[in-house]
């Protein structure tokens, strides 16, 4: 009876502190720059708490057990710790180097102690089935989906009340209302896009692993595509395009389900994924316009027909080299790439003045983004930064497959969302920075530290 009501007591704190991560407020716009920095500190206090509670029989006892799961090394919590060891040696050496360094740059470490914090609490919860966290989570994500979709057609004039509670600023504000960029929940549309390939790898993950109602699991993908669509980022909607078509060949040659299961499946969610590009795009001014110049590109560049080049094997060869560079070309003509590699660049040089440890995050006299993930790591942590950072997420994308093909059905569900997700960020993380997403990857490590859950057991197929 006693491990029953820890079990609900666990359970109901795991659920109210995930609540708060996803429905964390930023009302810049209302209460000033100071409110968007203090809520986050407030979340990060409670977790901290929560993970005292939780760990109260040996965590003050014996601190190093956070480093150990079941007696083997946690390789997550050393990969974590050595990234923030990177982040201060990366900082002293900024303070020391640059001019407008300064303490405030180890402000940067919150987003470490917000990665640790979770990950240990998800690790830690006492939830002995995962199906207890189904129907939550999926009323937690309907109500940001929905949202978003508020705000993208802006109903019952939500954004300007409700909505306003989730703007930082007047610049993101002019963004939601006169271009129709949806941000739910999340601080911009990028973030919430990187936060609906999460949604997005569950629900292909469930599809695989569970027994399904079909009408309820195409209509939720439906929803979360068509939220892809309205966050207007073109990288999410790219990226989720190819998380769909990695999750079909993965199933296929893991042979999780039939062939002709999985071949349907996959082409069902590639189906409706077509059918919501060809309806919504050309509704969205801000994903026609990239489309528009994408595909201009490629006719300006298109070579005549009956060229010289149509003819003989020499031909072939200069065609597929022409077609690349066109494509190329087409691409390079959308105004965002243009800008990215402005940015590109800067970040290449400073990784050039410090390419070992780098400079720290450099909150002031330098540009605070890259548009690339690994560009940004480098030119703050140096190779040493970059090094943790792939080493952590590829030993976590190993670690996926061991859940998938040999622990029980709640561990394969997780295993298989994470891997689909990492794989998606590793692409994502060439033109955003995506891994530095803190509410994004902030849930990724609660997913990543269910998947190390020792209390989560075996459980029926159907659900």
């Amino acid at each position: 009876m006693q491990t029953n009501e820890l079990t609900k007591k666990h359970k109901l704190i795991f659920l109210v502190l995930i609540a708060l991560l996803m429905f964390k407020p930023a009302p810049g716009i209302l209460f000033g720059a100071f409110s968007v920095k203090i809520i986050p500190i407030i979340i990060l206090l409670i977790s901290f708490v929560v993970l005292l509670i939780m760990t109260k029989d040996w965590l003050l006892k014996s601190p190093n057990n956070l480093y150990y799961l079941d007696k083997k090394p946690d390789y997550v919590t050393i990969f974590l710790s050595l990234g923030a060891l990177s982040l201060i040696i990366s900082t002293v050496y900024g303070i020391i180097a640059l001019p407008k360094a300064g303490l405030g740059d180890f402000i940067e470490l919150y987003r470490y102690a917000f990665y640790i914090s979770f990950y240990l609490i998800a690790r830690e919860v006492k939830v002995p089935s995962i199906k207890q966290l189904f129907f939550p989570i999926f009323l937690f994500i309907l109500a940001i989906e929905i949202f978003g979709i508020l705000q993208f057609f802006n109903i019952f004039n939500i954004n300007n009340h409700i909505g306003l509670l989730y703007t930082q600023s007047e610049s993101l504000y002019k963004m939601i209302d006169h271009q129709h960029r949806v941000t739910s929940t999340f601080q911009n549309p990028n973030m919430y896009g990187s936060f609906l390939i999460i949604v997005v790898a569950l629900v292909l993950s469930y599809m695989t692993i569970y027994k399904t109602n079909p009408i309820i699991v195409y209509g939720f993908i439906t929803l979360s595509l068509l939220s892809v669509f309205f966050t207007t980022s073109r990288t999410a909607v790219i990226i989720t395009a190819g998380v769909i078509v990695y999750w079909l060949l993965l199933r296929l040659v893991l042979r999780k389900g039939t062939f002709i299961k999985s071949l349907s499946q996959g082409l069902i969610v590639l189906g409706i994924f077509a059918m919501l590009a060809l309806v919504v795009i050309p509704k969205v001014p801000y994903l026609d316009y990239a489309a528009d110049q994408i595909i201009s590109g490629l006719s300006a560049n298109a070579p005549s027909e009956g060229g010289e080049d149509s003819e003989g094997e020499d031909g072939d060869n200069s065609n597929s080299e022409e077609d690349d560079e066109r494509l190329k070309r087409s691409v390079e003509s959308v105004s965002s790439f243009k800008n990215r590699y402005y940015y590109w660049n800067l970040n290449l040089e400073k990784f050039k003045e410090s390419p070992i440890i780098g400079s720290g995050p450099m909150k002031e006299g330098f540009v605070r983004f890259a548009d690339n993930s690994y560009l940004y790591t480098l030119a703050r942590y140096g190779v040493l930064g970059l090094l943790v950072l792939a080493g952590m997420y590829l030993y976590i994308y190993a670690r996926t497959f061991y859940s998938i093909l040999k622990e029980n059905k709640s561990k394969q569900f997780l295993g298989l969302a994470i891997n689909l997700t990492i794989v998606g960020y590793a692409v994502m993380g060439m033109v955003a920075e995506v891994w530095y997403n803190l509410q994004s990857i902030t849930v990724l490590f609660i997913i990543i530290g269910l998947m190390f859950n020792k209390f989560i057991s075996d459980e029926e197929e159907s659900i």
